[in-house]
């Protein structure tokens, strides 16, 4: 494939789409999670493990202050408080906090702060109109425990854009627009160096398809929480999410861009004409790649018994199946649906190994059977030794049945 007809055919893309600068994709809110799910948060993404006595000094360096004052006395719930706001990149409005203003607030929780004087009444009751802190704790400000620590880490870390990144949740009665509207706003992923790295493996028979995506959508959700639905279906995502809402699923949202590719078969029938979210490119004579604009929906569930369902709420509602054509499912079902964790889950989950070469803010993703994955990992990392910036990284992935058994040339 000549490099300027795809970036050509990638333009049109991004004229369509309309560029999302100056659009945020998805909001982040403090407080998202009780405190042993932000224990392990914490744990994954920032390698903090809390124990009891947590110093002041312990707790500065895990909100990343440096040259702080604290000392390795026990801090309390207050006194983290007032770091996480600093953290947060909040002082300045704290300090705008009259003392009736901040009277008002813990007033309007029917709380008295009788024990602090007005300088640090300022950041407690901003942490709380923030959505920061908890104000019983305030009010019986004990010593810090371990769970109280992670929450406030967590919150302080996802004001400033360094935690979980979401759109909303299953429940919010606005989060079809918001994902609507992220989609309708997302370009397709570019990197050059990729798509043609992706495209040599498919001509070689190193991989049947590939994907690549933009690492600044990364949603940086609770990984035993979350399971990862691929799509290329915006409807789709919309019907899915009112469906799990609908069957009293509670998870945090997030939709990430990707570019899908994959040999195109002329046996599925002639080329099609190009859509903006759909090209066939003539890569050689006679073999043909398809690029689409797809997404991962990422869904981080409020407990492990809402995760374990979403497996049978797709298999009966968003699946299709020979014998059931006219069985009711939601929009744009597919005969094998893609979705998975990074952590083994149950039997409904087989084991794959996935295969990532980051380059820059994007990546490349190709997942391979376990027997398979020696061989890929030997190409991918002759095609890109001696060459700037690229790394590659293996990682194991559980993937619902259905895909487990289209990668084993298998159907349905």
């Amino acid at each position: 494939m000549k490099k300027s007809r795809f970036f050509a055919v990638l333009l049109s893309f991004a004229v369509f789409l309309a560029s999302f600068a100056g659009f945020p994709p998805t909001v982040t809110e403090a407080g998202v999670a009780d405190g042993e799910v932000n224990l392990r948060y914490v744990a994954e993404y920032y390698g903090i493990a809390f124990t009891d006595g947590i110093t002041g000094k312990t707790f500065e360096e895990a909100l990343g202050i440096r040259d702080g004052e604290r000392n390795e006395e026990p801090v309390s719930y207050s006194q983290a408080v007032v770091m996480a706001v600093t953290a947060a990149g909040m002082e300045e409005l704290a300090l705008t906090y009259s003392s009736a203003k901040s009277n008002a607030v813990f007033e309007a929780l029917g709380l008295e702060p009788a024990a602090y004087d007005d300088a640090t009444l300022k950041y407690l009751a901003a942490a709380i109109d923030l959505g920061l802190a908890d104000p019983e704790k305030i009010i019986s400000n004990g010593s810090l425990a371990p769970a109280d620590a992670a929450n406030l880490v967590t919150a302080a870390r996802s004001i400033t854009g360094g935690g979980r990144n979401y759109l909303g949740r299953t429940g919010d009665s606005d989060i079809y627009g918001k994902l609507a509207f992220a989609f309708g706003n997302y370009l397709m992923p570019a990197s050059e160096e990729l798509i043609q790295l992706g495209n040599r493996a498919v001509r070689e028979q190193v991989t049947t398809g590939y994907n690549v995506r933009d690492n600044r959508f990364n949603a940086n959700f609770e990984s035993e929480l979350t399971i990862c639905y691929g799509h290329s279906n915006l409807k789709h995502a919309l019907q899915l999410v009112g469906l799990l809402r609908s069957e009293g699923i509670s998870a945090l949202v997030n939709i990430e861009p990707k570019v899908s590719a994959y040999e195109y078969l002329l046996d599925w029938g002639p080329v099609p004409d190009p859509s903006p979210t759909y090209y066939v490119l003539e890569e050689e004579e006679n073999f043909y790649i398809a690029y689409a604009l797809e997404y991962n929906l990422f869904l981080e569930f409020a407990n492990t018994e809402d995760r374990d369902r979403f497996d049978e709420i797709i298999i009966a509602y968003a699946k299709r199946n020979t014998g059931e054509e006219d069985k009711a499912r939601i929009a744009g079902a597919w005969w094998q649906p893609y979705y998975f964790s990074v952590l083994q889950l149950d039997d409904n989950y087989a084991k794959v190994s996935e295969n990532v070469v980051d380059f820059g803010v994007y990546s490349l993703h190709t997942s391979s059977l376990d027997e398979n994955t020696e061989q890929v990992q030997t190409w991918l990392t002759a095609e890109i030794a001696g060459k700037e910036n690229f790394s590659l990284n293996l990682a194991d992935q559980y993937v619902n049945l259905a895909f487990f058994r289209y990668l084993n040339g298998e159907s349905e």
